[in-house]
């Protein structure tokens, strides 16, 4: 696992939040787009293997559609560490590797919906990764050491013909008795998975996630 480099964003190409808004529908509310967010960031923190957070990801940082901003200065490279603004809409990025899609950056950064994040939303994406980070860091299954361990000790449920689309659940267990559960929901859905474990152990909700 330590080998394993996990992460939905890096340095190259746009930012997780900018290309999301390629490729989120313009109908998306802003508090949707954040849970987009939320979601992948989370996936990251909890997957095994070393997770990679590219500087930024928890404040929704955006370089206004920039997808390779090595020569683009600190107008589009900033990062606002006050949370008032995520660098949304600073202008239409340099020609360079943009020029190609001028036309569709110019609609999407025009578009009043896509209007600059507000410090509310920014701190709030904020304090999802912090409490997805003390989640992976309240348990060693999260960060099992050797790959015999991840695969006896983790196991996928809600697989083959009849999964739910848009729905991730595993289970860890140690060898103490202790077991974790976690779920991804992505779709807009309320979702119930059995996994039940075969000495019927009770699940609770995770301290951090219940002052969340």
């Amino acid at each position: 696992p330590q080998e394993i480099i996990n992460y939905a964003a890096a340095h190259d190409n746009e930012t997780l939040f900018d290309i999301s808004q390629y490729k989120l529908p313009l109908a998306t509310s802003t508090d949707d787009r954040i849970r987009v967010l939320n979601l992948a960031n989370s996936i990251v923190a909890l997957s095994q293997g070393v997770p990679l957070f590219h500087a930024g990801h928890d404040i929704a940082r955006s370089k206004s559609l920039d997808r390779n901003s090595f020569n683009s200065g600190d107008w589009f490279n900033f990062v606002d560490w006050s949370y008032t603004e995520n660098g949304w809409g600073r202008g239409l990025p340099p020609f360079g590797d943009n020029q190609a899609n001028w036309e569709e950056q110019s609609e999407l950064l025009g578009y009043p919906a896509l209007s600059q994040l507000t410090s509310r939303e920014i701190t709030r994406a904020s304090e999802h990764m912090h409490e997805m980070l003390k989640i992976r860091m309240s348990s060693p299954l999260f960060r099992l050491q050797t790959g015999a361990s991840v695969m006896q000790q983790l196991r996928f449920h809600n697989t083959g013909p009849d999964q739910i689309p848009g729905l991730i659940v595993m289970s860890l267990d140690d060898s103490d008795g202790t077991a974790v559960v976690v779920v991804f929901n992505a779709s807009t859905a309320e979702h119930t998975v059995p996994t039940a474990t075969s000495d019927g152990r009770q699940f609770r909700l995770h301290p951090v996630l219940k002052k969340s």
